[in-house]
């Protein structure tokens, strides 16, 4: 069953790359403001070596800006260049999703572990928004990947005990972090999952602690540059998420369950790259 569903992972590979990197030089045909100012920025670092700070409304996301650009310098300034970063990403979430699946799903029967997380990576693979999202110039593409790994080598920590998967989850974590300003949020679930091994495991909840306070040392750690910036210069840390919520003072302010509720289920995003009901690449890759 192991070797069927790895086999099924790999072929699910062959489909999702096809689906993220046909025509991708021509589909989709522009590009948006957000994206322009990545492809502007991946330029200036491949050129000249230097990262880019903005002081106002910045983009504390350094990773996928520095990846364009080393595909830049690699293959050219060419369109593919720019765009081939975020297939690749949006194909590595495939194999990550069906491991980290297998992790969470370790206890159960092998037969419902396997068929479980090969049937999350065909949902991935010819998802239709991922696939969408995989072809734009779009930063966010990272997170998912980084998620996955930070709950696939935290479940295994869990199972196994071992501090080195810890590790790794809070290496994880940092590269959504670094990813896209919305990861910050992620390290809120943590206390949940150590205040459920304190009631689930009582009789050794001290030695779990001990790891996961290793785990948020190794994210402290090495989100120590953006913390330091963040003192300095607060705005470029946090002013591209206040820029895009005016006003608000809570986590759903006034308006925001309409807004949001309006996103999902009627309007989409108002970038045509991002709202598969406007993008204009599904239909002629699907058929």
């Amino acid at each position: 069953m192991v070797t069927i569903s790895r086999v099924g992972v790999l072929l699910l590979v062959v489909v999702a790359l096809w689906l993220r990197i046909e025509r991708l030089d021509e589909l989709p045909v522009a590009v948006s403001s957000d994206e322009s100012v990545d492809v502007v920025d991946a330029f200036h670092i491949s050129t000249s070596g230097n990262y880019p700070l903005y002081e106002d409304h910045g983009r504390p996301e350094p990773l996928y800006v520095l990846l364009v650009s080393a595909a830049s310098g690699l293959f050219g300034h060419t369109v593919w260049s720019a765009r081939v970063v975020t297939a690749l990403a949006g194909v590595l979430t495939i194999p990550l999703m069906y491991w980290a699946m297998r992790q969470c799903l370790w206890g159960r029967p092998t037969a419902v572990r396997e068929a479980a997380s090969l049937l999350a990576a065909v949902v991935i693979a010819v998802c239709i928004s991922h696939v969408a999202l995989s072809r734009a110039i779009y930063r966010g593409v990272l997170q998912p990947s980084f998620m996955l790994l930070c709950i696939g080598w935290l479940a295994r920590g869990m199972r196994l005990g071992r501090r080195r998967d810890f590790v790794l989850a809070g290496v994880s974590l940092c590269g959504a972090l670094y990813s896209y300003t919305a990861a910050y949020v992620l390290p809120l679930a943590l206390p949940v999952v150590a205040v459920q091994v304190m009631v689930a495991r009582r009789a050794v909840w001290r030695r779990w602690l001990g790891r996961f306070a290793l785990m948020a040392a190794t994210m402290v750690a090495l989100m120590l540059p953006l913390a330091l910036f963040y003192v300095d210069r607060p705005a470029g840390v946090v002013g591209r998420a206040n820029e895009l919520n005016p006003g608000t003072t809570t986590f759903l302010g006034a308006g925001q369950l309409e807004a949001l509720a309006r996103q999902f289920f009627i309007s989409g995003d108002i970038n045509p790259q991002y709202n598969v009901a406007q993008v204009p690449l599904i239909d002629p890759l699907f058929q």
